[in-house]
């Protein structure tokens, strides 16, 4: 296990013994489907072991290859996918994208339904300028990427899943700024954790964190014992607001 993520393998007579893997991204508590992970289908596979670090993943084993036993391995980098609701749902991306362009990350390979035209708008809030970008698939949408670090409204017409491919920040992570007022930002970590951990950088000038829930906003306030959202979780997006620029640092 690395946070809620969980990887099993195991071997399994289908002839020859193979081996397979599952694996869930929310504790255990749901699975995504067998696999075999081996293609060596004339011998047997004994004692299949796995290691887990972060979206990372690598599982070993002992196979006859006719003449002798042998070590084989085989890895995988995990990718969490993103609950979206029917209508609107604030995301972000929980890894650094591979790629940024937000036609590769609204794709089809992308999208659990595989139709890019359930979603109709996202939008993204600039602080700086005070103006919203846009994206529908039409040329002139002034959202052109999806970065880590940001938040972001998506408008679907179903609910959905989207899978951004990426690789886990560091620890660590990169330092986002922020800015006196409202911000719309992310989570870029594969784990749940506190407000107060997450923003510890910036935690002096924090007053409000909202998240939407889909139907109700859970709040945080630095310090009030009464407050509805205890933990930040990947793929969630936020509203902050500051009374003074920082920048975070994500441990």
């Amino acid at each position: 296990m690395s946070g809620s993520n969980v990887i099993a393998v195991w071997t399994q007579n289908i002839g020859q013994l193979r081996v397979h893997s599952n694996y869930s991204y929310d504790g255990g508590a749901s699975w995504e489907g067998d696999q075999l992970i081996e293609d060596n289908s004339s011998y047997s596979a004994y004692t299949s072991q796995v290691a887990m670090s972060g979206l990372n993943t690598v599982a070993v084993w002992r196979q006859d290859d006719g003449s002798k036993d042998r070590i084989y391995s085989n890895y995988r980098k995990i990718n969490p996918p993103i609950s979206l609701n029917a209508g609107w749902t604030m995301i972000s991306s929980p890894v650094i994208p591979d790629n940024t362009d937000i036609n590769d990350v609204i794709s089809a390979a992308n999208l659990g339904s595989g139709n890019p035209a359930n979603i109709v708008l996202v939008y993204s809030y600039n602080t700086s300028s005070g103006q919203w970008m846009w994206w529908n698939g039409s040329p002139s949408s002034t959202l052109t990427s999806i970065v880590d670090g940001r938040g972001y409204w998506v408008n679907a017409t179903i609910a959905d899943t989207l899978t951004i491919h990426g690789t886990e920040a560091g620890h660590p992570g990169p330092d986002y700024p922020v800015l006196t007022g409202w911000d719309q930002i992310g989570f870029t970590s594969a784990t749940a954790m506190t407000p107060e951990t997450y923003l510890a950088t910036v935690l002096a000038d924090c007053g409000l964190l909202y998240q939407w829930t889909g139907s109700a906003w859970n709040w945080w306030m630095n310090g009030n014992p009464s407050s509805s959202l205890t933990n930040m979780e990947p793929g969630n997006g936020y509203w902050l607001n500051m009374s003074a620029d920082g920048t975070i640092t994500p441990p």
